[in-house]
C-alpha cells in the first residue's frame, strides 16, 4: 500500500510538473499573438482545437525581407544550369519586387514536364528573395476544404494546407509554391479546390480566412508560385489570373554539365565517397545519358546515378575488385548491363534499360 501511494504521490506530481510546463508554453505563444486575437482567447470564444493552430501561426514574423540584387542574381546563376530565359524573367521579377515595395504582378506559373528543375528553381527563388519556402501539394486534390481547412465541428478538424505551410514557414511573408494545380481533381459537394484557389489569389488577401481557425489573417506579403506539367487540364479563369513561364527539357549537355557540377557531387556527399573510391568522366556520362535516359528532365539520370553509388559501395564492402575510374565499359560492368542497346534503339528514343544479370540490386529486392 505504501508502494502504491508513493506512486500515486509521483504520478500527480508530474502531471502536475507537465500541465505546469503547458500553461508555460501557451503563455509564452500568446504573448506573440496580436492584442485583438489574444483577448478573443481569453473571453473563452475559441475551442482547444483552434487555439492550437492559432497560437503555432507566426503573427510576429512579418517582416518583408530586403533584396540584395547582386545576390539574387549570384544565387540564381550558381544554382542551376542553363535556364537562361527563366532566370531573366525571375530577376526581373524579383527587381519589381524590390522597387514596388510589395507583391508584384500575378502569380507566377511554371510550366514544363517532370524533372525540369520547377520545384528547386522556386526554391532558389525563395532563397533569392530572403524568404522561407513552403511547398503545398495540390495533386489528387478535389475539395476546397484542402485550402481552406475543416471547422472545429468535424471529427477531426485541421487548418487548410494554406495556414498549414504558414505554420511550417514560420514566416508570414513565405513563398508558397502551388504544386501541380494542372492535376487537381473536382468535388461537387464541398466546393471544388480550383475555387477556393481562385477565391485565394483573386482577393487582395489581406481578409483570408481558414474555416478553422475562423480569423482574417493577412496573407498580402505571401508570393505564391503555381507549377504544372502543362495547361490543358487548367481552367482558362484560373490559367488567367497567372503569367506562364515554360522550361523546356534539358540538353544532352546540360545534363552532363548538371550531373557534373550538381548531382554527382552532391551525391558524393551523401553516400561518403571520395574521387579516389569513384569517379565519372563527361564521355561515360554522356554515354549514360544517351543510352538509358529518355526524358526532357534528369529524374532518370539522378536515378541511375544513386545505383552506381549503391555498387559502388556493395563492392567496396565486400572487398571486390572493380575500376575507381568509371568508364563506358566500368559503367556498364558495376550497373549489370549486358549489353548495349543498339544506335537505332537510341535514336528513335526507346532506349530502355537492359535485362541486368543477378547483382546486389536483385538482392536488395
Amino acid at each position: 500500500r505504501e508502494l502504491q501511494g508513493l506512486k500515486n504521490e509521483n504520478r500527480l506530481i508530474k502531471e502536475l510538473f507537465t500541465n505546469e510546463k503547458i500553461q508555460q508554453k501557451n503563455k509564452s505563444e500568446d504573448d506573440m499573438i496580436p492584442e485583438n486575437i489574444k483577448k478573443m482567447i481569453e473571453s473563452g470564444e475559441f475551442a482547444d482545437i483552434q487555439k492550437k493552430f492559432i497560437r503555432q501561426i507566426p503573427w510576429q514574423h512579418n517582416n518583408v525581407p530586403d533584396i540584395d540584387m547582386c545576390f539574387a542574381e549570384q544565387i540564381l546563376e550558381k544554382s542551376h544550369s542553363g535556364m537562361r530565359e527563366v532566370k531573366e524573367r525571375f530577376i526581373k521579377y524579383i527587381a519589381c519586387q524590390k522597387h514596388i515595395g510589395k507583391n508584384y504582378g500575378t502569380v507566377l506559373l511554371l510550366v514544363g514536364p517532370p524533372g525540369v528543375g520547377k520545384t528547386s528553381i522556386s526554391k532558389t527563388l525563395a532563397e533569392a528573395m530572403g524568404r522561407k519556402f513552403a511547398k503545398i501539394s495540390l495533386a489528387g486534390e478535389a475539395s476546397a476544404l484542402a485550402i481552406k481547412g475543416y471547422d472545429k465541428n468535424y471529427s477531426n478538424p485541421y487548418p487548410g494546407k494554406v495556414i498549414e505551410a504558414i505554420i511550417r514557414a514560420q514566416s508570414m511573408c513565405p513563398l508558397v509554391l502551388l504544386d501541380e494545380i494542372d492535376k487537381m481533381g473536382v468535388s461537387s459537394e464541398q466546393g471544388s479546390a480550383e475555387s477556393a484557389l481562385l477565391d485565394l489569389l483573386d482577393s487582395d488577401r489581406t481578409n483570408f480566412v481558414d474555416n478553422l481557425i475562423n480569423l482574417p489573417i493577412d496573407l498580402s506579403n505571401v508570393i505564391f508560385i503555381a507549377t504544372a506539367n502543362a495547361t490543358n487540364t487548367i481552367s482558362p479563369i484560373l490559367l488567367n489570373r497567372m503569367k506562364i513561364i515554360r522550361l523546356r527539357g534539358y540538353t544532352l549537355e546540360e545534363k552532363v554539365d548538371i550531373a557534373m557540377n550538381y548531382l554527382l557531387p552532391s551525391l558524393m556527399i551523401e553516400y561518403k565517397l571520395s574521387k579516389d573510391e569513384m569517379e565519372i568522366d563527361k564521355k561515360t556520362l554522356s554515354y549514360v545519358i544517351a543510352t538509358y535516359t529518355n526524358e526532357p528532365g534528369i529524374r532518370t539520370l539522378e536515378q541511375i546515378l544513386r545505383e552506381l553509388c549503391e555498387s559502388v559501395i556493395y563492392n567496396m564492402q565486400l572487398q571486390r575488385d572493380y575500376s575507381h575510374d568509371i568508364t563506358i565499359s566500368a559503367f556498364n560492368s558495376l550497373m549489370g548491363y549486358t549489353k548495349k542497346p543498339s544506335k537505332n534503339k537510341r535514336e528513335n528514343g526507346e532506349c530502355k534499360q537492359e535485362k541486368r544479370i543477378l547483382k546486389k540490386s536483385d538482392l536488395y529486392h
